[in-house]
């Protein structure tokens, strides 16, 4: 008796940073969970997480238990789902549940080119736009850049994101090139906040306590 058809659940994925709100500027990938033992992730959940805020944006809880297999995937249960995300880089891993050794994932874009894959608890990094920017600017849509803002700075062509100034340091000026932009709060100050946007988030060292330039 044949085996029956791949059964294919097309769902969206939980965009938890954006109140489950997709936005015009978005780039909707395809994203491709599976399972080789055919009893769904137990428990386990593939994240999507926005590197530069590292806040979740997307998460999938995988394929369910009992779903149909199809022989060419060597007797995989597949489950399809969208997840559009806003210009940014991204890191998806899956984590919690038990065998994980089972579980497999891809990431597709919209000409159905690999972005991101792996398999297991591995991780992959991918970056969601296909705009070209200059230093100091990072990537706001698929086609457009904007400056990168105060407290940050951009020594590299890309999309960005742009990279914060480290705790200790600020930057008040827009479209910032090089990490020489992030002064350093001055002798008897410091600042416990990364990308710090004025010299007034440098606070006076508590008594008994120093900081130098």
């Amino acid at each position: 008796k044949a085996p029956a058809p791949l059964l294919i659940t097309v769902l969206s994925l939980t965009l938890l940073s954006r109140a489950g709100l997709v936005a015009s500027t978005d780039i909707c990938y395809t994203v491709v969970t599976r399972d080789r033992y055919l009893d769904g992730w137990n428990g386990g959940i593939l994240t999507i997480t926005d590197t530069d805020t590292n806040v979740a944006a997307a998460t999938s809880t995988g394929p369910e238990r009992g779903c149909k297999y199809e022989p060419s995937y060597g007797h995989t249960c597949e489950r399809t789902e969208t997840a559009c995300l806003p210009c940014g880089t991204y890191e998806a891993q899956t984590g919690g549940g038990s065998f994980s050794s089972e579980r497999s994932w891809l990431i597709r874009d919209t000409s159905w080119s690999t972005v991101a894959e792996a398999s297991g608890v591995e991780s992959a990094i991918f970056t969601a736009c296909s705009a070209s920017c200059g230093l100091g600017s990072e990537a706001v849509s698929n086609t457009e850049c904007e400056a990168c803002p105060a407290g940050k700075y951009s020594d590299v062509d890309g999309v960005g994101p742009c990279t914060r100034c480290e705790a200790g340091k600020y930057n008040e000026a827009v479209g910032a090139t090089s990490s020489d932009a992030c002064l350093a709060c001055e002798a008897g100050k410091a600042s416990d906040v990364v990308g710090a946007t004025s010299e007034s988030m440098c606070t006076t060292c508590d008594a008994g306590k120093y900081a130098s330039a």
